[in-house]
């Protein structure tokens, strides 16, 4: 038996997802100028804005690049991903795909209540949290995760 640090879980999800733009943080990326980034042929590199944020040499597009940081990020934190522009569904099969984890087996948190609607509808205890993840959220979706 799983046990949370307030109530022991008989059933534990298999797989737990997490929408992440005001969900897991605020404010969500599309507010903020940035990404998604460009690249022209000539390397200068432009914000979704236009605005230009790197401006590189030919020569130096061509080097290798890598980045290097002693914290944990969250593509460490996570085995699966699927994050890109489309229907909540086609990101469910790929990571369905990818774990082998039964739909049943899945618990998701959104703030979207489309996507727990559609999401609820082939399977997922889908949790709504409108405010974003908190404790009292998490709770909730372990209980419901129960009933199933």
């Amino acid at each position: 038996m799983a046990t949370t640090a307030t109530r022991p879980w008989t059933r534990v999800p298999k797989l737990i997802v997490f929408d992440l733009d005001f969900t897991l943080w605020y404010p969500e990326m599309y507010e903020l100028a940035g990404a998604p980034f460009r690249r022209s042929a000539k390397g200068v590199v432009t914000a979704r804005d236009g605005e230009e944020a790197l401006s590189t040499s030919e020569k130096a597009m061509q080097r290798r690049k890598g980045l290097n940081s002693k914290c944990e990020t969250l593509a460490n934190l996570v085995q699966y991903q699927a994050i890109y522009p489309t229907n909540k569904r086609v990101h469910f099969k790929q990571l369905a795909d990818d774990s082998g984890v039964a739909f049943s087996d899945m618990l998701f948190f959104d703030n979207e209540y489309s996507n727990i609607r559609d999401i609820s509808a082939i399977g997922v205890t889908s949790i709504y949290c409108p405010d974003g993840l908190t404790w009292d959220v998490w709770e909730q979706g372990m209980a419901a995760f129960q009933c199933k």
